[in-house]
Order: C-alpha cells, then structure tokens, then sequence
C-alpha cells in the first residue's frame, strides 16, 4: 500500500506545476512515509533540479527527510554529501 501512495505523490509533484503550496505539501508527505524509496524522490529538488526549485522547497525537501534519517542515515547522508563537495 505505501508503494502505491509512494506512486500517487510522485504523480501529484509533478503535476503541482507552479502552485508552490501543493508542491510543498506533496514534498512534506513523501517525507511522512518514512521509507527510503522516496529518496530518489526528493534528491532532485535537494540539488535543485526540480522545476522551478526556489530555496524553500529545497529545504522543504531536506526537512521532508526527517524520518528517513533515522531509520537509514547512510542512504540519505551519502548522496547528499556527495552532492555538496563535487
């Protein structure tokens, strides 16, 4: 089941389009789940590479991280450590 919700965020950050709120929100739930597969998710919008990324929403994204953290430091730290000193 949390596979499928997984999928359904995805959908919906996508389709957030310009609405800064509902992008917000969607990058606040993924970090809710808790599960490393969201990861892959919100890495873009930590680097900046999401469409139209402000600062907000890159820490939104890193915040969103929280939970994941805890369960699995070494998958969250690595790549954005990595990221920072390229």
């Amino acid at each position: 089941m949390t596979k499928e919700f997984l999928e359904l965020l995805k959908t919906e950050l996508k389709e957030a389009g310009n609405s800064t709120a509902d992008r917000y929100v969607t990058l606040t739930t993924l970090g809710l789940l808790g599960i490393e597969e969201v990861i892959p998710v919100l890495l873009p919008h930590i680097h900046g590479d999401g469409k139209d990324e402000d600062t907000a929403g890159r820490m939104r994204a890193i915040f969103s991280l929280h939970r994941v953290i805890k369960t699995s430091p070494g998958k969250v730290l690595t790549p954005v450590e990595h990221k920072m000193f390229e």
